[in-house]
């Protein structure tokens, strides 16, 4: 995806990052956080799905995809059970997130899970991790 980009520089520059923390991202040194994340689904079309777990379709979202698309019981029922998870994950790690990196998780948690319907444990904990990065 990133060669598809023209390389690391390119899209360090795309998203307002260093090359070096794109490149340690790319080497397993460090793991972009959740604004990088919704910055680089941004700047490549990609899902954030595919780009954290390699499932479902490639292809990005469309703006505003990240509020429920009919708030039927189902998808409010999964949004509640991410602000759920998400308070007592951060909660248990101690950690307090300013208002606007809470409401980035949760949006990237809800586009992350709806697929499914269902929430992946580990990948909630590691990106409510992330979000303090």
């Amino acid at each position: 995806m990133i060669d598809a980009h023209g390389g690391a520089s390119s899209l360090a520059r795309v998203i307002a990052r260093s090359e070096g923390a794109v490149r340690k991202w790319l080497r397993a040194e460090s793991e972009p956080n959740v604004t990088d994340l919704r910055a680089i689904c941004e700047a490549t079309s990609t899902s954030i799905a595919w780009l954290v777990g390699g499932s479902g379709e490639r292809s990005g979202v469309t703006a505003g995809a990240g509020a429920p698309r009919d708030g039927t019981p189902a998808e409010c029922a999964l949004l509640e059970t991410i602000l759920e998870r998400v308070d007592a994950e951060l909660a248990k790690a101690h950690l307090v997130l300013a208002s606007t990196q809470r409401s980035a998780l949760i949006v990237t948690l809800y586009q992350l899970f709806r697929e499914k319907q269902s929430i992946d444990p580990d990948a909630l904990t590691r990106l409510v991790r992330l979000a303090q990065a």
